[in-house]
């Protein structure tokens, strides 16, 4: 059923699942909208709890472009002072701060931070939401999220070449992460939509570099995606108190992905993947282990450089082999 929609249509009822139906006919109503005079919205790309995303032309040098801007609740616009969207739409500039700061191919390039009118017809009515909005252009990576990929493209995987898709998944984004580190930052929100495969060549691409932050901060309030925190993570997030964007914090989160991935079972908001389930008992020892062990530092991250050795049994010794087709 999934292969016959298309994406705009899974939006809407991923938004109508949510109780926001309504949302979608008001974004779809953006499109159209140019801005700075050069980039043309074209059609929505996605609707989350940050962030309103559209695809767009770029009319000066030609090809698509992303465009993002600050999600709010269309139902309760008057709820939004100048205070609060301020600080909402700080984010997408630290966002466009961190992508040109780390310079990391992985990410996607950016292109321009601009302000102007409100495109979206419910913020006309709240002053503080219809002047000065903030839109992040960056690229457009042709390719398809792991979320996608796991419920379509690779949908009639065996379970060989869904382990084999894990290993290289596991050593490309901590490859990745580890990268990022050495240039002096952390990411943290890791799930299956902000990890893309591309169409030609079979990079793996990250996206949503809103949860980067200084190697020495500590993230409080963004940085996560609720379904693939771990339950100390969601604690600490629902008190307030700030956690390390360390690998001891990411990794779990790393380690739910790829047990959606592996077993195509929808994690828990805040809980961690019951290991012991017939879905999992069909892959290696090695990657039950290597799972285990990630998932363990969210109550023990001391132990830490077992962990990676865990992950690097599995993930490190296997021969590369290129992803599935996407």
């Amino acid at each position: 059923m999934r292969d016959g929609l298309s994406p705009e249509r899974l939006i809407e009822l991923r938004l109508t699942a949510a109780g926001l139906g309504g949302l979608f006919p008001l974004l779809r109503e953006a499109q159209g909208a140019v801005l700075a005079g050069r980039f043309r919205l074209v059609r929505l790309l996605a609707a989350g709890r940050q962030s309103f995303i559209f695809a767009a032309l770029d009319v000066a040098a030609g090809g698509e472009v992303v465009v993002k801007q600050v999600a709010f609740d269309y139902r309760k616009p008057a709820g939004y002072d100048a205070a609060l969207v301020g600080r909402l739409r700080a984010g997408l500039a630290r966002e466009f701060a961190a992508l040109r700061a780390c310079g990391n191919a992985a990410f996607p390039q950016p292109i321009a931070l601009l302000t102007g009118p409100a495109v979206v017809p419910a913020a006309r009515g709240n002053l503080a939401l219809a002047e000065g909005e903030t839109f992040l252009v960056q690229e457009k990576i042709d390719g398809a999220t792991l979320r996608d990929l796991v419920w379509r493209g690779w949908r009639g995987l065996g379970r060989a070449e869904l382990e084999a898709a894990g290993r290289r998944l596991s050593r490309d984004f901590w490859s990745f992460w580890e990268q990022v580190r050495s240039a002096g930052w952390l990411y943290t929100d890791v799930s299956p939509t902000n990890l893309l495969v591309e169409r030609d060549g079979g990079r793996l691409r990250v996206v949503d570099a809103g949860s980067v932050i200084p190697a020495a901060g500590r993230v409080v309030v963004l940085g996560y995606t609720p379904a693939f925190a771990t339950p100390n993570l969601l604690a600490n997030f629902a008190a307030g108190t700030p956690v390390p964007g360390t690998a001891a914090v990411v990794l779990p989160l790393l380690a739910k992905v790829l047990h959606l991935a592996l077993t195509r079972e929808e994690p828990v908001n805040g809980a961690l993947p019951d290991l012991g389930g017939a879905a999992l008992a069909a892959y290696s020892s090695a990657c039950r282990e290597a799972l285990a062990s990630l998932l363990d530092l969210d109550a023990h991250p001391e132990r830490l450089p077992e962990a990676e050795a865990h992950l690097s049994a599995w993930a490190g010794g296997a021969d590369v082999v290129p992803y599935p087709p996407v």
